[in-house]
């Protein structure tokens, strides 16, 4: 996006107006609908990006998506394998050594806190 700037006259619900002016002030107001704006422009680039690529591999041979059942298995591994790759980079973290030579005492685990 460009850094330019232009003014456009706009007509919303009046509800809306007021709740925009509830959650960003009513100074604050343009930069919020722009933020909107821009958020939706992605959003519709990714929807156009997905429909235009739905189907194309209809007619390629990838193995582990022959049937519904092999794709949730190729999906499972996949997932396996990077939960493994967490799990070592974290243990990593966990055990590397400060330059004293001591072991940090970090403890990163979600489940501990």
């Amino acid at each position: 996006m460009s850094n330019e700037r232009e003014r456009i006259l706009i007509v919303i619900d009046k509800a809306l107006l007021v709740e925009v002016d509830r959650l960003a002030g009513s100074r604050n107001r343009g930069e919020f609908i722009a933020d909107g704006m821009a958020k939706k422009v992605a959003q519709e680039r990714v929807l156009q990006a997905a429909l235009k690529a739905a189907g194309s591999l209809a007619d390629v041979d990838v193995p582990g998506w022959e049937t519904p059942e092999s794709t949730v298995e190729w999906v499972g591994a996949l997932r396996r394998e990077s939960d493994e790759g967490m799990l070592r980079d974290w243990e990593r973290a966990r055990t590397e050594t400060l330059p004293s030579g001591q072991e940090t005492t970090k403890d990163h685990d979600p489940a501990r806190r």
